[in-house]
């Protein structure tokens, strides 16, 4: 991802979760404390990687005090890296589905 600084209505219309729960997920830890300078508070492209990471781990049904553990042991390009391959891994079962 490309060093972008967003609003937090972008993140949330990038990453497809509401701005109560950027701020929730702030709350509970699982997204690094904001620093905001000036009028507005601008997220980096990690934030979006961190909430991708933390959805695709809700998906698995994982309680989210459970995911704050996990995200905790892990660097942003090991997220990254999970996230691109699950990509892949979604987009060959589509491909081998469409041919049936």
């Amino acid at each position: 991802m490309d060093k972008k600084k967003l609003l937090i209505s972008e993140l949330a219309k990038i990453t497809g979760v509401s701005i109560r729960t950027i701020r929730y997920y702030t709350e509970m830890g699982l997204l690094p404390p904001i620093s905001s300078k000036g009028r507005y508070t601008y997220y980096s492209d990690e934030y979006v990687t961190r909430i991708r990471f933390v959805q695709k781990l809700k998906e698995s049904f994982l309680p989210l005090k459970v995911i704050r553990l996990s995200i905790d042991q892990i660097t942003i390009s090991e997220m990254e890296k999970i996230l691109k391959q699950d990509l892949s891994v979604d987009h060959i079962s589509e491909s081998d589905s469409e041919g049936l």
